[in-house]
């Protein structure tokens, strides 16, 4: 499961959905004003943004370069979490997934801010080799995650990258990617068992 999926001829793209990208910032900020807002309007405020390598990043980049807009990067993350903690702790702004920040805005720790005549979109992705057959139960599988808002909130890139940050700022290598792994492992048995519940229940009816 990737955001902005490249495509390959190995591997056959199966598109989950495109999350819409709205802009966030502290109840306190100026943004937060108003119901809508131009992407022109963030000509030098205070960004909070993903790491440079991660594709929602390069996303991002590539839609304000295209309006002509250049922000103020004041800090980089690697996962959507960490970024909306930035955005609260330096009162700055940030383009995230609308379904990343319901809970927040609902309990009014965010603002979320419509942009004002663009559609901004982040699209999300299954990459599987062709080489294997797709079951009805993965089908089924597929429509879930479509249908869920979770998958706006972590991915596989987030998750390595968290390690190789880590690992970098506390030379312990080993364990990072051992922790890493583990948590690739708890995703694909957890996808797995679903799968073949699943594929059970389809049997039953």
């Amino acid at each position: 499961l990737v955001a902005y999926p490249i495509k390959d001829s190995r591997l056959e793209l199966i598109p989950i959905r495109n999350d819409r990208l709205v802009l966030i910032c502290h109840p306190d900020h100026a943004c937060a004003q108003s119901d809508k807002i131009q992407l022109s309007s963030l000509e030098g405020l205070n960004f909070i943004g993903f790491e440079p390598d991660i594709p929602t990043r390069k996303g991002i980049d590539k839609i304000l370069k295209t309006f002509g807009v250049q922000v103020n990067v004041a800090m980089e993350f690697d996962n959507i979490e960490t970024v909306k903690r930035g955005v609260v702790i330096e009162n700055a702004v940030s383009l995230v997934p609308s379904d990343s920040v319901r809970g927040e805005v609902e309990a009014g720790t965010l603002i979320q801010v419509e942009i004002d005549g663009v559609d901004v979109r982040r699209p999300l992705g299954i990459l599987r080799r062709r080489t294997k057959s797709i079951t009805p139960a993965m089908r089924e599988l597929i429509a879930i995650l479509k249908d869920s808002a979770l998958v706006s909130v972590l991915g596989v890139q987030d998750i390595t990258q968290l390690g190789k940050v880590y690992s970098a700022s506390t030379v312990r290598f080993f364990e990072t990617y051992s922790i890493v792994a583990l948590l690739y492992l708890m995703m694909t048995l957890g996808l797995a068992m679903l799968v073949r519940w699943l594929e059970q229940r389809m049997l039953l009816e």
